[in-house]
């Protein structure tokens, strides 16, 4: 896809390297969080690419103020998870702390667990919660806080797993999916793992519970070590093997980068990893500063996930007061239904996002904000948009929307969104119809699905 284009071209009066950190500080902000208003760009990128990444890292100096959990969490017989999905939508569109949630999307999906099995939301907001207080912390006590969460003690049937009758999905999946990935271990390793997290239940209290009398105390040979190992062991052992950190460096690479890594990055964060005593915090610094995550091929080698797709344009485009409850209709319609991931695996994401149905039903999200779809209000104002652009002639008006949801257009696609505007004076068009028309056509374009 070629990136040269109207929005990629320097403005009158902005330097050369204004203008790169502008393109380079747009794609760390959309890749960490969610994108952010042109504004805030524009400051960040006065501020250089490295120095907004550590801002970014350091979000627990930034106060928060989160909506309130939904009342449902408390329907222990629920099993849609569409309220805890709107509240967390909504997190991500008001947050002041876009990578926190953004990683905690990323855990969401690495540790994947499902309401349809777990069954009550309460269990699930709780891990939600987990997986966002430790989301930049120490893998090893991520780790610690997930092999013990309600929720996935019941979806790898942790409350199964006891002496003498030992379950192994637990053991299995978080050598293959959690931490050292195929082929990195062996089925004696299996029936280790799942001996050492044996004699954990959840209490009456709904808190998970260690029962000795359940646990197998016996010798056991983990990955080459041998000792009466217990789960706080397996969890060390696991998280110091060497397969562990280049892992868990690839998952991270695919998620916030592209979906081929280059060999190079990942050994500088696996090395990190190790370096650091199994600091994610050192691992995503080393991912979000580096040359490689701001190379072109990167920049266009990144399907946006339905979430990405849906809160990066409702932040985007600074849209006020957004109803979220309609949003995770649209979510399941796109292929990524939160608290409710298709298998243990999670979303498998990458180029398996697009297909014929889900780029329609992006098509119709994008007309249900624009006012589009039958029955909808519009959510974008394009009065308000004209005005706030500045523009005199269309053109700029163009470059105006496009920069705001941080596109780099091709010139097929620059010159259809112009043909659709005419050349000429802001003052001589609709410009309400015209700017709602054009958005949908940049929330539609191939290059926000890649940006």
């Amino acid at each position: 896809m070629t990136t040269a284009s109207h929005a990629a071209r320097r403005t009158p009066g902005q330097s050369k390297s204004l203008h790169q950190a502008l393109i380079d500080v747009a794609h760390l902000l959309r890749r960490a969080g969610f994108g952010a208003k042109p504004d805030e760009t524009l400051a960040a990128a006065k501020q250089g690419r490295e120095a907004t990444a550590l801002n970014l890292i350091a979000y627990d100096q930034i106060p928060e103020t989160a909506p309130a959990p939904p009342a449902s969490i408390s329907d222990s017989k629920s099993r849609n998870p569409d309220d805890l999905a709107a509240w967390w939508l909504a997190r991500m569109i008001t947050t002041q702390r876009p990578l926190q949630e953004k990683l905690t999307l990323f855990w969401h999906g690495h540790f994947a667990t499902a309401i349809s099995k777990v069954g009550q939301p309460g269990f699930m907001f709780a891990q939600n919660e987990t997986l966002r207080a430790n989301a930049l912390g120490r893998f090893d006590d991520l780790l610690a806080a997930v092999y013990k969460d309600p929720a996935m003690l019941i979806w790898l049937d942790g409350q199964r797993n006891i002496k003498g009758a030992p379950n192994e999905n637990w053991g299995r999946e978080v050598m293959e999916l959690f931490t050292l990935g195929t082929g990195n271990y062996t089925e004696d390793d299996v029936h280790a793992c799942a001996a050492a997290f044996t004699g954990w239940r959840i209490g009456v209290d709904g808190q998970a519970m260690f029962a000795p009398r359940l646990h197998d105390d016996s010798t056991k040979t983990l990955l080459g070590l041998t000792g009466t190992w217990g789960s706080d062991d397996a969890v060390r052992i696991l998280a110091a093997h060497p397969a562990t950190g280049r892992f868990l460096a690839t998952k991270l690479w695919k998620f916030f980068a592209s979906d081929s890594p280059p060999q190079t990055a990942i050994d500088r964060i696996a090395q990190s990893y190790v370096d650091s005593g199994h600091s994610i915090r050192a691992m995503i610094t080393t991912l979000f500063t580096m040359p490689e995550f701001y190379a072109v091929s990167v920049r266009a080698g990144h399907v946006k996930s339905p979430v990405e797709f849906i809160v990066g344009a409702v932040r985007q485009l600074q849209l006020q007061q957004v109803d979220t409850r309609t949003f995770p209709l649209y979510l399941s319609l796109l292929g990524q239904e939160l608290f409710n991931p298709p298998n243990v695996g999670g979303w498998p994401g990458g180029t398996n996002w697009i297909s014929a149905a889900t780029m329609l039903n992006r098509f119709n999200f994008a007309s249900h904000l624009t006012g589009d779809a039958p029955g909808s209000t519009s959510l974008v104002d394009g009065n308000a948009l004209a005005q706030a652009s500045g523009a005199d002639t269309t053109q700029q008006l163009m470059f105006y929307v496009v920069n705001a949801l941080g596109l780099q257009l091709s010139p097929a696609t620059s010159a259809a969104l112009m043909n659709f505007l005419g050349r000429g004076s802001v003052s001589n068009i609709d410009a309400d119809v015209k700017v709602r028309g054009l958005v949908h056509l940049a929330l539609a374009s191939p290059e926000f699905q890649l940006s």
